[in-house]
């Protein structure tokens, strides 16, 4: 079985009991559901982008947001968010194509194009566990998690086991290294990329990425 295969029994596995979530809250998204191209395994760094969770991600059947995830590729044809403006700075930083990427989110739904009230958010979790078995199957050289640290204790509990690190003189707030024996060395927490271009921190956040990863 190939990896997208893999990953698409992975959803299938779930989608009854997300779905089911999706009925009773009808301001819930579908969930974020990744469609990888070969590019991605092929590429001489596998980068992982994962963020919060999505602005309006809309609702369907898995192999409706399968299809979606792949018309959206990657923002291709979306405004320039500083969501992608800056996760292509680091695609270029680390020689991978923009679009040789795999991305998701830590918080898979979103509810009325926001972050979900904490007992919607625990029950997306309990219903749709997906984000350390995806892990697993893309086996990403190199993880960014864009969620800011408002979102740690949601990172704790999707990936039991994490420790937050401090990375050499940065406030573990802004950077911080993640330890977990089921994630890469070189896994980082860092703001949120909307974030990172309002307070001016964006230009230190990309050199730190030339710096440490692009070895």
């Amino acid at each position: 079985m190939n990896k997208q295969n893999k990953l698409r029994s992975l959803y299938k596995k779930h989608w009854h009991a997300i779905d089911n979530c999706m009925k009773k809250y009808l301001d819930l998204s579908a969930p974020t559901v990744m469609d990888i191209s070969d590019a991605y395994f092929n590429s001489p760094k596998r980068l992982m982008i994962i963020g919060q969770q999505t602005y309006g991600w809309g609702t369907g059947t898995l192999d409706f947001m399968l299809k979606d995830y792949r018309d959206f590729n990657f923002g291709e044809n979306y405004r320039s968010t500083p969501f992608w403006n800056v996760t292509s700075k680091v695609a270029k930083i680390l020689g991978v194509d923009r679009y040789a990427i795999a991305w998701t989110n830590l918080v898979k739904c979103d509810y009325k194009k926001d972050r979900p009230p904490k007992n919607i958010e625990s029950e997306i979790q309990e219903a749709f566990p997906v984000l350390a078995d995806e892990i697993s199957i893309l086996a990403p050289d190199i993880i960014i998690f864009f969620t800011g640290p408002r979102y740690d204790d949601r990172l704790e509990k999707s990936l039991p086991g994490s420790t937050f690190e401090k990375v050499r003189n940065y406030d573990p707030r802004q950077l911080a290294k993640i330890s977990n024996p089921n994630l890469p060395a070189k896994s980082i927490r860092a703001y949120h990329p909307n974030y990172l271009q309002r307070s001016g921190k964006e230009n230190d956040f990309l050199r730190y990425i030339k710096r440490m990863f692009n070895k």
